[in-house]
């Protein structure tokens, strides 16, 4: 048996669709900068 394993997923659904909460969270947690929330997620870091 072989497994794969890459970062960065492309992800499921819509990123605007994403709750406030996991955005934050994420944030916090550093797994996007500042700058993905707003390009990805189209919402102001500094609103969250």
């Amino acid at each position: 048996m072989v497994s794969v394993r890459t970062p960065g997923g492309g992800g499921m659904g819509d990123p605007a669709a994403r709750d406030a909460e996991s955005i934050a969270r994420d944030l916090r947690l550093g797994k996007v900068s500042a700058d993905a929330v707003e390009n990805a997620y189209g919402v102001d870091p500094d609103d969250l």
